[in-house]
């Protein structure tokens, strides 16, 4: 379960499954015949319409591209599960943000959200790394700061909340990539930990990281210790 006051990190490359993974965890969370508590989604990168088919390819087992490009060409099996998914999640308590991008908003409707829904248990954040994003200082150390202020202090650690916070990172935009006999290995955490940039990482509870082993490597069968 998501338990109160943790912070997780999903570290990864871009494409690499972290809005899926994310979504995966949501809806064990909001599913109504199991936890049915409620969520709050900060989404820095896709719209509601994205997300929502993220979802039903999950609930369907299709894939979101069918959703994204062939919207007038289902079969009639493939209309069948995308009506029985969209049913599925018309009354899941799913709220997504995609107007907070700066630490007064983001708290103030972290603070709304478990007034108006008390079993507020998880929160998270999709694309960190577009938190407040105002290109003139987005690199600066004042900006990853803010964020392991706003995310880990404010939010994780305030009692008033009791939530379980969960960041999506892009780790290509804030760590470097090693290279091991030719493969392009993620940083190990304590790597990460020791990065100047990354104040994040020292302070979360957990950190998961997701490879690609068809994108990451030349030869994925021999890919030395990858982490799925």
């Amino acid at each position: 379960g998501a338990s109160p006051c943790e912070l997780t990190v999903f570290a990864a490359r871009s494409k690499h499954g972290k809005t899926t993974l994310s979504l995966n965890v949501a809806y064990k969370i909001i599913k109504p015949d199991t936890q049915n508590k409620t969520v709050l989604y900060f989404s820095y990168e896709a719209d509601k319409e994205p997300l929502s088919h993220k979802l039903w390819a999950m609930l369907s087992g299709l894939d979101s591209a069918i959703f994204r490009y062939n919207k007038e060409e289902y079969t009639p099996l493939q209309l069948e599960k995308t009506k029985a998914a969209h049913e599925q999640t018309k009354n899941l308590k799913l709220i997504i943000d995609l107007e907070s991008r700066d630490h007064k908003s983001v708290v103030a409707s972290v603070a709304a959200t478990k007034f108006a829904y008390p079993d507020l248990s998880l929160v998270v954040f999709d694309n960190i790394q577009n938190f407040n994003s105002n290109e003139k200082y987005r690199n600066d150390a004042s900006v990853y700061k803010e964020i392991t202020q706003v995310l880990y202090h404010d939010i994780t650690k305030n009692e008033r909340f009791g939530v379980h916070t969960a960041v999506l990172n892009q780790i290509d935009d804030w760590v470097e990539v090693k290279k091991i006999n030719k493969y392009q290995i993620p940083l190990s955490p304590i790597d990460i930990a020791d990065h100047e940039k990354t104040g994040i990482f020292n302070v979360a509870d957990n950190v998961i990281f997701l490879t690609r082993p068809e994108i990451n490597f030349e030869n994925p069968k021999n890919a030395p210790g990858v982490l799925k």
